[in-house]
């Protein structure tokens, strides 16, 4: 059964982030407190501000407190306690509990294994827009992992992951799109879901870029471009490129192989979405 390689959102949210919670606005200065202490390595201090404001059913806070929890920050190692707020957090809306929730299910950590539950927090999360979860819940229905496989069902949750600007919906978009797989194949718009993916930093999306580039498949050919997106995975770690960046650099002039060493060396990922 093929597996799904995700991360668990461990990006505590700033205060705003979010939106206003609906209770006092001294709520939302504790909770900023309990962010600052927080960003200062005080986790005893941010516990001491989110502890209130999760026991009076504050989704934020609750959230952050499984972060804690799961992450053993100002508080022992204890992924059930984890589970318990970010269930708490996911019945009240959070989106980014619902998604961690989700990922435990999948793998039985902290919390039994239950992909149909995986299933119906990512429903929700994907629902709220959360485009790791819409990704997530695409490729279940890909790989029929604890779903019926269905590529029409998973085609259109992936592509929404991608317009979001997901780095690894993008990456699988280009891979579908030159398939034919759940999509009409069509070279050039695979070639653009890989330049989206690679503008980011996805290092796999590097290399299949930098592919096109060479072969003029689906887009142009530029071997400067193809060399400087060959270098950036393979520095990135991807083997492939290696092989692949030693192969072009062979037909390559040595004021190529400069110009496209200077473009990766001044490259910097492109923020997502």
């Amino acid at each position: 059964m093929a597996k799904l390689h995700v991360n668990k959102i461990r990006v505590l949210v700033a205060a705003g982030l979010l939106g206003a919670i609906a209770s006092a606005s001294v709520h939302a200065a504790d909770f900023k407190a309990g962010w600052q202490a927080y960003q200062r390595g005080d986790f005893a201090g941010a516990l001491a501000e989110w502890q209130p404001l999760a026991e009076a059913g504050d989704a934020r806070a609750q959230f952050n407190l499984g972060v804690m929890y799961d992450e053993g920050r100002g508080v022992a190692l204890d992924r059930k306690a984890a589970m318990a707020w970010w269930t708490r957090a996911g019945w009240n809306g959070d989106a980014m509990a619902q998604h961690n929730l989700a990922l435990a299910h999948i793998a039985g950590d902290g919390i039994e294994q239950d992909y149909d539950a995986a299933r119906r927090w990512l429903e929700q999360a994907a629902d709220s827009g959360l485009s790791r979860s819409q990704y997530t819940l695409g490729k279940m229905y890909m790989y029929g992992l604890g779903v019926d496989k269905d590529i029409n069902r998973a085609a259109p949750l992936i592509i929404a992951a991608g317009e979001a600007g997901f780095a690894k919906a993008q990456y699988n978009l280009g891979k579908m799109f030159r398939d034919g797989k759940g999509v009409p194949k069509n070279l050039e718009t695979a070639a653009q879901w890989f330049l989206a993916a690679a503008k980011q930093g996805h290092v796999r999306a590097q290399n299949h870029i930098g592919m096109r580039y060479a072969r003029g498949e689906g887009i142009a050919p530029d071997p400067v471009q193809a060399m400087m997106w060959l270098t950036l995975s393979a520095k990135g770690g991807n083997p492939a490129a290696v092989e692949n960046r030693a192969a072009l650099a062979r037909r390559l002039t040595a004021a190529q192989i400069a110009d496209a060493e200077r473009l990766a060396s001044a490259w910097k990922p492109m923020p997502a979405k």
